[in-house]
């Protein structure tokens, strides 16, 4: 008898069922330890011409492995999906002060848009907050100047350009990163302000959170004494 088919395979929510017709000799073992009743005979026959079996029942098989382990033949292998991670578990009791950018570079109001450049170029940033003697007055990102033609760059002055700091996101330090994670998602600005005591001391933006959680994926999180 030749078996043309090396393989049967199913895919559940859990995980995968793999049978293998050559190895089947119908003994069953399975369908009895199966928890679930995932498994029945199919009309598939194995290598003694008798039925192999199949999961009818899918969708209740929880890839536990059982079928696999009483198998003596070897012909039934489950494989497991992995489970991804979502962004908010590698943030997990991260602050925003643990994720920001301390050393922020400012530029303010009364800056030409062609200095502003320069700045770009300098400094390799996307975005740099817009401070008055101290005082935060905005945003202003790359994006915001590509309406404005190249003749106009000398004569207009940042502040009438910037986004104005009601408009911006403002975090404290002591936020939860996750929340400020589905805030800056929300904005669509990419980035948010920290601020504390009404003074700038930091800002966040996507690069910081994807170090982050690069780093903790590498590494696992920091664990003082380590």
């Amino acid at each position: 008898m030749s078996l043309k088919i090396d393989k049967f395979r199913y895919e559940g929510k859990k995980g995968f069922f793999n049978i293998f017709p050559k190895y089947c000799k119908g003994c069953g073992l399975c369908t009895e330890k199966c928890p679930y009743q995932v498994l029945d005979w199919s009309d598939e026959l194995g290598i003694y011409g008798t039925p192999i079996v199949e999961p009818v029942n899918i969708e209740r098989c929880t890839a536990c492995g059982l079928c696999e382990m009483f198998c003596p033949d070897c012909a039934i292998v489950i494989e497991k999906k992995r489970k991804k991670k979502a962004f908010g578990e590698f943030l997990s009791g991260i602050k925003v002060k643990d994720m920001m950018s301390e050393k922020v570079q400012a530029v303010n109001t009364k800056m030409s848009i062609k200095e502003l450049v320069e700045e770009f170029y300098r400094y390799k940033f996307g975005a740099f907050p817009v401070v008055d003697d101290s005082i935060l007055k905005g945003l202003i990102t790359m994006n915001m100047l590509k309406d404005i033609p190249k003749l106009q760059w000398s004569e207009t002055e940042v502040g009438k350009v910037m986004m104005p700091l009601e408009q911006c996101l403002v975090v404290n330090p002591e936020s939860d990163a996750v929340e400020v994670m589905m805030d800056m998602a929300s904005d669509g600005s990419g980035r948010a302000l920290v601020v504390q005591d009404e003074r700038l001391i930091g800002i966040v933006s996507n690069t910081d959170i994807m170090r982050l959680i690069k780093l903790r994926t590498m590494f696992g999180s920091l664990v003082k004494g380590d």
